[in-house]
């Protein structure tokens, strides 16, 4: 899914908010392998402080915002697992993730597999 089909925000959205969301999402994606991307950054880019991009993307997209980049960070680390045969270690690195511990038991937390575990049992489901 596309990150427009993936943000819809509420009909009570405005229009202005419908479009610094769909900002915050690309923002965020094009920046997915930063390890220094948060709230902080992107409510700098806004010109909002960070707790109003945090209550307005809570509110509109009903996940927190810190959520949302470490779901994104976890799905970026699946695909590269899955179509590439580069060491977990830059795939972590490729997520945006700088610390492997937290990497490990966040990815395990999200998927249920750690993350070789992951490239083997979906590694096997293609052939």
């Amino acid at each position: 899914r596309s990150i427009r089909q993936e943000i819809l925000p509420s009909e009570a959205a405005s229009a202005q908010w419908h479009s610094i969301i769909l900002d915050i999402s690309e923002y965020i994606q094009n920046n997915i392998a930063d390890p220094q991307l948060s709230v902080d950054m992107i409510a700098q880019k806004e010109g909002y402080s960070a707790n109003y991009i945090r209550s307005m993307f809570k509110t509109y997209v009903g996940v927190s915002i810190s959520d949302y980049i470490r779901e994104k960070r976890i799905e970026t680390a699946c695909r590269l697992l899955v179509t590439s045969s580069a060491p977990i270690t830059q795939v972590m690195e490729c997520s945006g993730f700088s610390n492997k511990s937290s990497f490990f038991t966040q990815f395990k937390a999200q998927t249920g597999f750690t993350p070789n575990e992951y490239r083997i049992h979906h590694s096997e489901e293609d052939q």
